[in-house]
């Protein structure tokens, strides 16, 4: 659990193997809270969790060096990096949905540990959010895994600690069990570190990195209520094709020019398969955005034609890609071979094998909420999430300055 900056644990079952309840998880996070604000002197230690935000190559040396610098510190890190997941409890939870957004994305980061694989983001009104490294799975088992989490809380009602009273038919009831804890608990632990001059400074750099990171980092979700699914499925469009369509032709109009542009198929009817990689620029694509861009109103419907024809092309390249017949994973596994071999092939060498993605979109539905976003590639770059419900869309936008 990360609260004000510093990291605590607590171990989730009692020593007979039964999970806490929801109770007991509530005493425990109460605890953690109690602990953070009796911190006499907030700043006694700097946050360790900030070294989390530089590149990896940095945070791999002072992650040693914490390591050489003492016994508990060891100890500290193994409880981190074993741990199911991060918690973190955040203070008031922002206005908007862009606000929610960047707040979940970036943080202060100090507050956060970016090494977990899952942290889970939680405001004091309630409003919770998820920031996941996807090395170990992609957005979709991300969004089933926060799917049943939502069932499961709608089928409960928090009824294991919070039963209707009399007077309320809310499930939601300020009234709690106050039924003692079935087996006594061990107290929540603060994490220590400790720290040699070499890490504050590491750790003052890191500040420095990830503040201009953060500067240079645009974020906005936006909401469009014009139309959803509904209706381009109405007009015999993938949704899917269209979105990728208008976010190629927004781009020709702010730049000027055509990106190579990535959205992820998903393999998954592969024993082992995670993603393949569609190259969503194509010549259709640019027909379309050009004639948008430079043909007058008389010419609808050439524009429309050329539409169809890209999102047909477009639809043709996934199925490709989800049935296994995509070439950049191919190509990743020849250049890891080739260079493991110390081999050096022209082809596999080929500069348009190594060009930037301008721009990463990809669909990311859910059961609820807004969905979710991700950076740019590369500086310069976008990344843009777009959730299409029946009549209405999100659309996270995320550009990281050059």
């Amino acid at each position: 659990v990360m609260c004000k900056e510093k990291a605590y644990s607590f171990d989730l079952y009692h020593k007979d193997g039964t999970p806490l309840d929801v109770q007991e998880l509530q005493s425990q996070i109460e605890a953690i809270q109690a602990m953070s604000k009796a911190t006499k002197n907030p700043l006694s230690q700097p946050p360790v969790g900030i070294l989390t935000t530089q590149n990896r190559s940095t945070w791999a040396q002072c992650r040693q060096e914490l390591m050489s610098a003492g016994p508990n510190n060891t100890d500290s890190l193994r409880k981190v990096e074993t741990a199911m997941f991060l918690l973190v409890l955040e203070g008031p939870s922002p206005g908007t949905l862009t606000e929610q957004a960047r707040v979940s994305f970036m943080g202060n980061g100090a507050n956060r540990w970016f090494d977990k694989s899952i942290q889970v983001i939680v405001f004091e009104d309630g409003v919770a959010s998820v920031n996941c490294e996807r090395s170990w799975g992609d957005a979709p088992v991300a969004a089933h895994l926060f799917g049943f989490m939502h069932d499961f809380e709608s089928e409960t009602s928090i009824a294991p600690y919070a039963p209707k009273s009399p007077a309320s038919s809310s499930p939601l009831s300020p009234q709690r069990a106050t039924k003692p804890p079935r087996h006594p608990l061990s107290p929540p632990k603060r994490l220590e570190f400790a720290l040699t001059s070499k890490l504050a400074r590491a750790i003052d750099e890191a500040a420095l990195h990830f503040k201009a990171a953060v500067a240079d980092t645009d974020l906005v979700v936006l909401h469009m209520r014009y139309f959803g699914k509904g209706f381009i499925k109405h007009v015999h469009i993938s949704p899917d094709a269209f979105v990728q369509m208008a976010l190629q032709l927004a781009y020709y109009r702010l730049h000027g020019t055509l990106p190579l542009i990535c959205e992820s198929a998903h393999t998954r009817q592969f024993r082992h398969g995670r993603t393949e990689t569609v190259r969503v620029t194509s010549s259709d694509s640019v027909a379309f955005v050009k004639a948008m861009a430079h043909l007058d109103q008389s010419s609808a419907e050439t524009k429309l034609h050329l539409l169809l024809r890209a999102c047909v092309s477009h639809v043709e390249q996934l199925k490709e890609a989800m049935n296994g017949r995509g070439v950049e994973r191919h190509l990743l596994g020849l250049r890891r071979m080739a260079r493991e071999l110390s081999l050096h092939t022209e082809a596999l060498d080929a500069p348009a094998l190594h060009l930037n993605w301008g721009m990463s979109a990809d669909s990311c539905p859910v059961q609820r909420g807004p969905s979710g976003g991700f950076g740019g590639h590369c500086d310069g770059g976008y990344g843009v999430s777009y959730h299409a419900q029946e009549e209405h869309m999100y659309l996270h936008i995320c550009h990281r300055d050059g």
